[in-house]
């Protein structure tokens, strides 16, 4: 039990860390534009004076097994309206699944990711800093081995937030998250 609080604990650092440095990142691109206050709002009229330029969805696949089988997930994105940065992740149970793999999809050429304590996080990086990447399709193919007997459902979801992903003019790009599954015979 005193293990599992460790690993909490530390997981909550990482995440307020992560947000920390995004919401550094974001501010010094100045996505937030006119008045400089940290809250993305003029202080003069009260209105957001940041520019959301559309929104992108990211949906996680399904896939079906039994304890001891390595499924993939497929990670697809639709709808983009053009993306150079995003920043975000997958979380999955660890008491179900197991991570075995990570294999890039044809819409960027470059992400990292990091897979830690039952979060896959992402980023994903449009390779000149001037164009998006506007491409529909397959970002990733995440691989699980099934530990776990208990038939049923595990979620795979999607934990990109808005904020965390912009277009080349540094406007803001949300997302539409569609969570995924793993079935367990």
């Amino acid at each position: 039990m005193e293990k599992k609080k460790i690993i909490i604990i530390v997981a909550a650092v990482v995440v307020a860390l992560a947000i920390a440095i995004t919401a550094t990142v974001l501010l010094s691109k100045n996505l937030f534009k006119g008045n400089e206050n940290s809250s993305g709002t003029d202080s003069t009229n009260n209105s957001a004076d940041y520019v959301i330029a559309g929104s992108i969805k990211i949906s996680a696949g399904t896939a079906d097994g039994s304890k001891g089988d390595v499924v993939s997930i497929p990670v697809k994105c639709a709808e983009n309206p053009g993306i150079n940065y995003s920043m975000g992740g997958i979380q999955y149970d660890t008491t179900k699944l197991k991570f075995v793999g990570f294999e890039k999809g044809e819409v960027f050429n470059d992400i990292n990711y990091n897979n830690k304590d039952g979060i896959i996080a992402m980023d994903l990086n449009s390779e000149n800093y001037d164009k998006d990447v506007t491409a529909n399709g397959l970002l990733c193919t995440i691989k699980f081995e099934i530990i776990s007997e208990d038939k049923g459902d595990t979620p795979i979801e999607i934990i990109f937030h808005d904020g965390f992903s912009c277009n080349s003019n540094e406007e803001i790009i949300t997302v539409k998250a569609e969570n995924g599954k793993v079935k367990i015979k």
